[in-house]
């Protein structure tokens, strides 16, 4: 499991650079000063489709949340944003883990990017 460093972008645009998905997934700090989360995750995928898996830490007054999962097909980049809340989505260290595999069962060829863009989530 490897640390994706979290961007910070202006609203008025940037370069987002992109690392190697980790095999056994990978986790990124959510400690932003705004408990809805502020960090967009974008994921490019190898020529296979693959799956992105974000863990779910905390229960809810139903058990326990579901982790939030999307299927990505081939050739498609995904922006997950669920704005990862501090409550249902950080472990004990402040950090949201995520899991992924291509169409072979590895992460292989993904590629991945935490972002902070500081003018959209910023609590008015």
């Amino acid at each position: 499991m490897a640390q994706i460093v979290v961007q910070n972008i202006s609203g008025s645009g940037g370069i987002i650079t992109y690392q190697p998905a980790a095999e056994g997934g990978d986790f990124f700090s959510n400690d932003g000063p705004n408990p809805e989360g502020e960090v967009v995750l974008f994921v490019l995928g190898p020529s296979a489709g693959y799956t992105i898996i974000v863990k779910n830490f905390r229960p809810c007054e139903y058990g326990i949340h579901p982790d939030f999962s999307i299927v990505v097909p081939v050739g498609s980049i995904a922006a997950m944003s669920p704005r990862f809340n501090h409550q249902r989505f950080n472990d004990n260290t402040e950090n949201v883990r995520i899991d992924y595999s291509n169409a072979d069962g590895n992460a292989v060829g993904i590629q991945v990017a935490a972002v902070r863009i500081d003018s959209v989530f910023q609590d008015t």
